[in-house]
């Protein structure tokens, strides 16, 4: 047998087997309402104005993670990835992003939910929220005035997993109300901080200046 004929009869094969495949899936899974919500809330952020300036790196991130499955089914890694423990939660950095996680625990000692809220309490009354998300795991404000933007989200420490865009970012230690933080600086001008005080995570984000998101972040006080 030919190469070329054996490469033809393992392609037949193989082509059998993955319509076999499909035909055999099982589609009738129903999806929890949160992961419904989130789908909605996702759908809905992408009809924002901004959300081409916030997510432009989302494409970059789809190729890396392709990059990644890739390289690792031909057992090569070219991608610099580390993971670490930093503030009580992991960073694990790529080339044009970094995700940050934490483990959940079966016993934590965290809240399960959200129930105390947490706001931003410096004088914001000039923007006005033009998006928001509240459930049992997140709480999520965007604010805007003129050009200038502000988001801002609570979450329940356990199972906390977000990608954010650190291309090119030096990332800064930082204190929040005496917990540590970090913050950075992303490709698009936007100053970031992420800290977390031993029950929820939060993270600050804006287009404005760090000195003055800083103060706000420091402003966050437990309202509910």
């Amino acid at each position: 047998m030919s190469d070329k004929e054996f490469r033809k009869i393992l392609g037949e094969i193989l082509m059998k087997e993955y319509r076999q495949t499909l035909d055999d899936a099982d589609d009738s899974h129903i999806f929890s309402e949160s992961f419904e919500n989130k789908m909605k809330n996702l759908i809905n952020l992408r009809k924002k104005p901004y959300y081409k300036m916030i997510n432009s790196y989302g494409k970059r991130v789809a190729c890396v993670a392709v990059a990644i499955t890739i390289i690792v089914s031909t057992t090569i890694l070219s991608v610099s990835s580390l993971r670490k423990p930093i503030f009580n939660f992991f960073i694990q950095k790529f080339s044009n992003y970094s995700n940050i996680s934490t483990e959940p625990k079966e016993h934590s000692k965290h809240p399960n939910e959200i129930k105390d809220r947490y706001e931003i309490t410096y004088d914001i009354s000039n923007y006005s929220i033009i998006y928001t998300i509240s459930n049992t795991e997140e709480y999520t404000m965007h604010y805007q005035t003129g050009n200038e933007y502000i988001y801002y989200t609570q979450h329940i420490i356990d199972g906390f997993n977000v990608n954010y865009n650190t291309e090119d970012a030096i990332i800064e230690d930082l204190q929040i109300n005496g917990y540590d933080a970090f913050g950075y600086l992303d490709n698009h001008g936007w100053y970031t901080i992420i800290w977390n005080d031993g029950e929820y995570m939060f993270s600050i984000g804006s287009n404005i200046s760090k000195d003055v998101l800083i103060q706000i972040a420091k402003s966050v006080k437990k309202v509910e």
